[in-house]
């Protein structure tokens, strides 16, 4: 105990006689830990938090590839998501969007908004219901439905005080007439940080097969079922495609990973982990 009470106050002579050294010393210090933890609240945010839902271990993306031109990955075209919705078996289901930019007018001001623009089922895929009104149906995407939208709590609460009285009102996206039905819960912002959703309106009854908007799909595995099984199943699904269809689908096949890794790639993930490392030997 005298051993270290004596080295106690050697220290603080010591710094008492280079104060310079000791701020740059303690300000060093500081950083670090600031930089380790900035780093550490990413990283659990990027990937050890799980997604904020229901058994999100099992929310897995689906994508397209067509290796003989070299693409790694690609979004999935309106025919290709029908089909596949159709006769896949291995997921409870498939859900699709598309994200976009839209206008939000009505009243003083018009504003821009990150959106999407998704399959009806994507909300109940997920297990995630609207604090007020609903969600969408199949009837609100059939071609000529009148336009309806949710807001996210944010923007129900910056734009409109929160007032319940949006509900059933018309606003106008893109200048389009359109009903409010919904107000989402106050921490979603699925699927990256959006604040508008709209159904998405399928096209492909005007579209040559290939063509149109594509989308981003994702399904929920069905349980008993496994990553396995399910990648054999929508290759076989894509190989019947590529048959059917060898002009628009030769030599596509189907990529599935699990949701998170779409957005947070191992790439990324190392990157993430070398800097963690990094300043932590700050």
């Amino acid at each position: 105990m005298r051993d270290l009470l004596s080295q106690l106050r050697f220290s603080l002579r010591l710094l008492r006689k280079g104060p310079t050294t000791t701020v740059l010393a303690v300000l060093a210090l500081a950083l670090g830990i600031g930089m380790t933890a900035a780093m550490y609240s990413l990283i659990y945010t990027l990937v050890l938090k799980d997604l904020p839902f229901e058994e999100a271990d099992r929310l897995y993306h689906l994508e397209r590839t067509l290796l003989s031109q070299g693409i790694g990955s690609m979004e999935v075209s309106q025919h290709d998501f029908l089909d596949w919705q159709e006769q896949q078996s291995t997921f409870d289901e498939l859900a699709a969007f598309a994200m976009d930019s839209l206008n939000l007018s009505g009243g003083e001001r018009t504003e821009r908004y990150s959106s999407a623009l998704v399959t009806p089922n994507f909300f109940h895929l997920i297990r995630v219901r609207p604090i007020l009104g609903r969600d969408f149906v199949a009837a609100d995407a059939e071609p000529g439905a009148p336009e309806v939208a949710l807001l996210g709590y944010h923007l129900w609460q910056t734009r409109y005080s929160g007032s319940e009285e949006v509900l059933g009102s018309s606003i106008r996206v893109d200048g389009v007439p359109t009903t409010v039905i919904g107000i989402m819960p106050e921490d979603f912002r699925f699927p990256l940080r959006e604040s508008l959703w709209i159904p998405f309106k399928f096209q492909t009854h005007q579209l040559e097969r290939g063509e149109g908007r594509t989308l981003e799909v994702f399904g929920r595995l069905g349980k008993g079922r496994t990553l396995a099984q399910a990648r054999e199943e929508m290759s076989n699904i894509a190989g019947v495609l590529a048959v059917e269809y060898p002009e628009s689908n030769e030599g596509v096949d189907a990529l599935i990973k699990p949701y998170k890794e779409e957005f947070v790639g191992q790439g990324t993930l190392t990157i993430l982990w070398v800097m963690l490392g990094a300043v932590s030997l700050v």
